[in-house]
């Protein structure tokens, strides 16, 4: 997603995940020593000329994507942008709103 961003011009991204790990190495609340090329691209990225705000999300909060994700990875998609939400997140998506409003009431 962040390298979709960059593609089509975006310039100030606010990018959250539920893996603290992940979070925790980019972000370099850790002294552990952990190179891949998955972290190298992403730290790569992060240091374009651009704003990236990293936040550490719980996974409760992070249902919709999971799911896109896990369709994308099933249907064999690959790069792919929806216009609208596909149905087999819409209940997911209801979930969050209601509890979005909930929150905010």
């Amino acid at each position: 997603m962040l390298l979709h961003a960059w593609r089509i011009g975006l310039r100030n991204v606010k990018l959250e995940t539920d893996n603290i790990e992940s979070y925790r190495i980019v972000s370099g609340c850790t002294s552990a020593f952990v190179t891949t090329l998955l972290i190298e691209d992403l730290l790569e990225l992060m240091n374009r000329r651009w704003s990236v705000q990293l936040r550490h999300i719980s996974r409760v909060q992070n249902v919709v994507v999971d799911k896109l994700a896990a369709l994308s990875r099933a249907k064999d998609m690959g790069e792919l942008v929806w216009c609208d939400p596909p149905g087999e997140v819409l209940d997911a998506l209801h979930n969050d709103r209601f509890a979005f409003n909930s929150v905010t009431m």
